[in-house]
């Protein structure tokens, strides 16, 4: 249960975060983070690049790094606005000066966030022992690189209009899209044309308070969903496993592939019902690290106790429903109630008879509290009721 899982987008959209990131560490046996630039450089404003080194450092954590970024260009020409699909770095400084390695790519974006000359150097250090580094242009993740393969995508017309109309539906904040929507790609060599009737000005009003995190949405940012899909895709079907991305990209993966990400989505509908229920419906630990309730320090104090709980995850068959195996583990009533138990506290009690009442009280004592917790053993509410739920009640209502 929970063996493996990768982690690429926010569920919301967004960056990675850290939160997303511990969640995930507390439930599953090995994580693997495939990280970009913009992923590193939130971590290193939300915990400090000495933190995000020990993240990286943890024994269940895997991480690729992926410095480019995809993209569409637009141009406008005699025809229209033309566009394109890229992949992409940052391949200049303000100062106009050339970065010609990724090391100093990376220099230049993490030492502007604070960082000094030292400690930026140390940090990229220290990081690329811990990262495998890899190419969207390479053949590593398909055949012909990320864009080639994305740039197929756009032929299938049936598929470019159900994306688009999956990114207009969650834009549009729980309004239903016009049965008459339509968006269309027509190809140009190199670059393609958009035809579509899509209302962007009522999208850019209901995400206002949006814009500044997302942009404003327009017919090649619709394009750009529909490309971090394709890449989703090819990520998910690359490395296996469970695969954690955006709500939006999970739903367009689904429509090309309903099978791919059927494991991940019963899993996450597994940790779900398991919050809502043993957890009683309190925030989450994603939230409550984001929202800096807890800090990363006192989330790794939480994760050096969860060997244990982590250890009867793994044990667990991943056919069974999380919550039923945890309430079924917590009232098995153990050895105790058989017929092995039952002699020993016989045993116990009456050999207390034989040594006189001081050590008899000492006996009942062990008899009591020790050899109880010694004959049940470990379960799994110990680490929820004893670590979990104190870090998460914040205002001690659990």
């Amino acid at each position: 249960m929970f063996d493996s899982i990768v982690l690429n987008r926010s569920i919301d959209g967004p960056s990675l975060t850290v939160g997303e990131i511990a969640e995930a560490l507390l439930f599953y046996q090995n994580v693997h983070i495939v990280m970009d630039t913009s992923t590193l450089l939130g971590l290193i404003r939300s915990i400090g690049h000495n933190n995000v080194i020990k993240l990286l450092s943890l024994p269940d954590i895997k991480t690729t790094f992926i410095e480019e970024f995809l993209g569409v260009y637009t141009q406008e020409s005699k025809n229209g606005a033309e566009h394109a699909l890229l992949s992409a770095f940052i391949s200049g400084s303000d100062s106009g000066a050339q970065l010609k390695s990724w090391k100093k790519r990376l220099n230049y974006m993490i030492s502007r966030q604070g960082l000094t000359k030292s400690e930026t150097e140390v940090f990229i250090e220290r990081f690329k022992k811990l990262v495998v580094i890899r190419k969207l242009a390479s053949d590593h993740f398909i055949s012909g690189g990320v864009i080639s393969t994305a740039k197929e995508d756009l032929n299938d017309e049936a598929y470019i209009s159900a994306a688009a109309r999956i990114i207009v539906s969650d834009l549009l904040v729980g309004q239903t899209p016009p049965e008459n929507l339509f968006y269309k790609i027509y190809n140009n060599k190199d670059s393609f044309l958009i035809d579509t009737n899509i209302n962007f000005t009522e999208i850019n009003q209901l995400n206002l308070n949006r814009i500044k995190t997302i942009g404003e949405t327009t017919p090649a940012s619709i394009a750009a969903g529909i490309l971090g899909a394709s890449y989703g895709l090819i990520l998910a079907a690359h490395y296996g496993g469970d695969f954690y991305t955006s709500n939006t990209v999970s739903e367009i993966i689904q429509y090309r592939n309903k099978q791919i990400l059927a494991r991940a989505n019963i899993n996450r509908k597994e940790l779900n019902s398991f919050h809502n229920i043993v957890l009683e419906g309190s925030p989450n630990i994603s939230s409550i690290i984001n929202e800096k309730e807890r800090s990363f320090e006192e989330f790794l104090e939480l994760f050096s106790r969860a060997k244990k709980f982590k250890s009867w995850l793994k044990n667990k068959s991943p056919d069974k429903n999380l919550v039923s195996a945890y309430l079924e583990e917590i009232t098995t009533t153990g050895w105790l109630g058989s017929g092995y138990g039952k002699a020993l506290r016989y045993i116990a009690s009456t050999g207390a008879g034989f040594i006189g009442p001081i050590t008899g009280i000492a006996v009942s004592a062990i008899d009591a509290f020790f050899l109880d917790r010694l004959s049940l053993g470990w379960k799994p509410n110990q680490f929820i009721n004893e670590r979990v739920k104190p870090f998460i009640d914040i205002n001690g209502h659990l």
